[in-house]
């Protein structure tokens, strides 16, 4: 009888044992596979982000290019409307 005892504590400490091991290779894999799904998700958000800024670059260059296709003649017309109002106040 005390034999028996003996090898279900034995069993129980075993099964125990063998349980937590399992239990704690089941959070460590479960916490690696969400750490790699984070920075999965983080990688996907960050070049959408930079998808967006580079669009609203490329729009604000555009801009920047009409709005010089009209600097220089108004820079021309400027300078004219300059000199013609100096020569009449003379």
């Amino acid at each position: 009888m005390v034999k028996t005892v003996l090898k279900s504590k034995k069993n129980y400490l075993k099964w125990g044992l063998v349980s937590f091991l399992l239990a704690f290779l089941a959070v460590y894999t479960v916490n690696d596979y969400y750490r790699a799904y984070q920075l999965k998700k983080s990688y996907a958000e960050a070049q959408k982000a930079f998808y967006i800024l580079a669009v609203n670059y490329k729009k604000a260059t555009e801009k920047i290019t009409y709005l010089d296709l009209f600097e220089n003649p108004k820079q021309r017309v400027y300078v004219k409307t300059t000199l013609t109002h100096d020569k009449n106040t003379n």
